[in-house]
């Protein structure tokens, strides 16, 4: 595996901390001899400080405020600036920020997306070192993301394996099983079959459903009825319903329903009944 100073940028400032000596050198001892001062002399030239001094100065400076909500906005800005010019700088200033804070959820964000760009293994070892679960959940959702579009199937697989829920994680489970259902629902079904019970895999199997309903809706039906697991069946049987319900097109619509009664699947059709009073109730004004 790489190592994180390898790594191009700002990536580094996640992995490894190593100290960097400061920029500027201390002055010589002065000449006991005073310089010769003329009308037409140039006074020494004053040199400007480096946007990386510079930034030195604004972390020592954010460390001192007492106020942690204007200590952590000082320390998320000096992060975000010293990423490209000193990561190393960025490390420390990302590492005093609270667990879980709005700031430092958005850098690692842009981290995890970034470092899966560039190198994967690096990127999943990071994650599983975050401060917390919520932090890990992020930052595995967004670098399962980053994969989807090439490798839904890894993708997927990361997720599941990493042992991590929250809502962050589910909302990133939902979309990679959006991207595999566009390209392979069959394959994505097959998968969620297996996946954690909660409300991503109810949403995901939504999602397959959906797509995979427009493509191939025979085959949709043959998988809902393949399925031992009284649970899963239960929320496949539901999001088919759901989706006939929610198809635009009525010829179209009536077609699917059609080839609902006549293929005899009574679990989808009592789901449709179901469905259907429930939007008559919806629909049905209050009693004053």
């Amino acid at each position: 595996m790489k190592r994180l100073h390898h790594l191009s940028c700002g990536i580094a400032l996640l992995l490894v901390s190593c100290d960097k000596p400061q920029v500027g050198d201390d002055p010589g001892p002065e000449e006991n001899t005073p310089p010769r001062v003329t009308r037409t002399e140039r006074p020494p030239t004053v040199t400007k400080p480096e946007p990386r001094e510079e930034l030195r100065k604004k972390l020592r400076a954010a460390e001192k405020i007492e106020s942690a909500s204007r200590r952590a906005e000082a320390l998320v800005e000096v992060a975000w600036n010293a990423l490209e010019l000193d990561p190393d700088l960025a490390r420390q200033a990302f590492h005093q920020l609270p667990a879980d804070s709005t700031g430092k959820m958005e850098l690692i964000r842009h981290f995890a997306l970034r470092m899966a760009e560039e190198d994967l293994e690096a990127a999943m070892a990071w994650a599983a070192s975050l401060e917390t679960e919520k932090e890990s959940a992020t930052a595995y959702g967004l670098i399962a993301l980053a994969i989807s579009e090439d490798d839904p199937e890894g993708a997927a697989n990361l997720l599941s394996e990493s042992g991590i829920a929250g809502e962050e994680f589910d909302v990133a489970a939902v979309q990679v099983l959006q991207r595999w259902a566009a390209s392979a629902p069959a394959d994505a079904a097959a998968w969620v079959r297996i996946f954690p019970a909660g409300d991503a895999r109810e949403a995901g199997i939504g999602e397959i459903v959906s797509r995979w309903t427009d493509a191939d809706f025979p085959a949709v039906l043959a998988w809902v009825e393949s399925l031992e697991d009284e649970t899963v069946r239960r929320e496949a049987v539901h999001a088919v319903a759901v989706t006939l319900g929610e198809q635009p097109d009525e010829e179209v619509q009536e077609k699917l329903i059609q080839a609902v009664t006549t293929g005899n699947h009574p679990e989808i059709e009592d789901a449709l009944k179901e469905i259907s009073l429930e939007a008559a109730d919806d629909e049905r004004e209050p009693d004053e």
